[in-house]
């Protein structure tokens, strides 16, 4: 049997076995290579503490932490608003690292839905986020949310 046929075979299994267990992943092939992509909606239970979190942190005003950003620099790797949550729920969990801070958003499920679909930043991208003219920005913010202010 040919490695061509026998990678259809295993994804034709895994395509009827992932219809069976509520879409939790999609299956494709890509250049040949079997690709499973999971899909943090299903992954997450509706009572996870990142959904909390999150649900929390939308209610705040970014509209400042916006404004730090310069309209003649590039596109954010990361919309600021996102970045925000997950440095946020890093320090939650016990995270303050920006190296660590990136590993998570790569393997941890629930950074990754946390990202909504974006690519995890890089350590210095968050440290650079932490500074310079956001990190007022990003202070009002946190004290708005966790000290009751502003």
């Amino acid at each position: 049997m040919g490695v061509g046929l026998s990678l259809r075979l295993l994804y034709n299994s895994l395509v009827k076995t992932n219809h069976k267990k509520q879409n939790q992943c999609d299956v494709y092939e890509c250049h040949s290579q079997l690709v499973i992509a999971l899909n943090s909606q299903k992954i997450l239970p509706e009572n996870a503490p990142v959904r909390l979190a999150s649900a929390q942190l939308e209610e705040l005003d970014y509209r400042e932490l916006y404004c730090a950003y310069s309209s003649k620099g590039g596109k954010s790797a990361v919309e600021p608003r996102v970045m925000f949550k997950v440095i946020v729920y890093g320090y939650l969990c016990g995270i303050y690292s920006s190296r660590k801070l990136e590993e998570v958003c790569r393997y941890r499920v629930d950074f990754m839905w946390l990202l909504e679909d974006q690519k995890a930043p890089d350590h210095a991208t968050i440290a650079r986020f932490r500074t310079g003219r956001r990190r007022e920005a990003i202070e009002e913010l946190f004290y708005a949310r966790f000290c009751g202010g502003i």
